[in-house]
C-alpha cells in the first residue's frame, strides 16, 4: 500500500502469493536448484496475502498442487472493509498445525 499507493488486486494477489511459495520452498531446499525447491514445495508452508497457506488436493489431482487459502467473508461498512469471517480449509488447518510443531 506504502509503495504503490494503492491496495493489491486479484492478479497481483495471485502472483505476491506464488512468489512467497516459491521463496518458502528455496529456504526449505536451502537452494534455488529447481529439483530441489520441487521436491519440498509440497510440504511447505508459507505466507500468502490471506496467511498461511500451503498446497493440497492430491486426492483429486494426483499430487499436492492447488494453493490453500483461507476464505474471507468480508462486508463494506461506512466505506471500509470489515472481516466478518475466515474459514480455514481443513487440509490447511492440518499443515499449518504439523508446521507449527516443527
Amino acid at each position: 500500500m506504502k509503495a504503490l499507493g494503492e491496495h493489491m488486486n486479484a492478479i497481483s494477489v495471485s502472483a505476491w502469493d506464488a512468489t512467497m511459495a516459491i521463496r518458502a520452498a528455496m529456504e526449505k531446499a536451502q537452494s534455488v536448484d529447481p529439483d530441489k525447491v520441487r521436491q519440498v514445495m509440497p510440504d511447505v508452508v508459507f505466507e500468502s496475502s490471506y496467511g498461511p497457506a500451503a498446497f493440497g488436493g492430491k486426492e483429486e489431482y494426483g499430487s499436492p498442487q492447488q494453493m490453500l487459502l483461507p476464505i474471507l467473508i468480508s462486508q463494506i461498512r461506512d466505506g471500509k472493509t470489515i472481516e466478518r469471517m475466515r474459514i480455514v480449509p481443513p487440509e490447511l488447518a492440518a499443515k499449518v498445525e504439523a508446521a507449527a510443531k516443527r
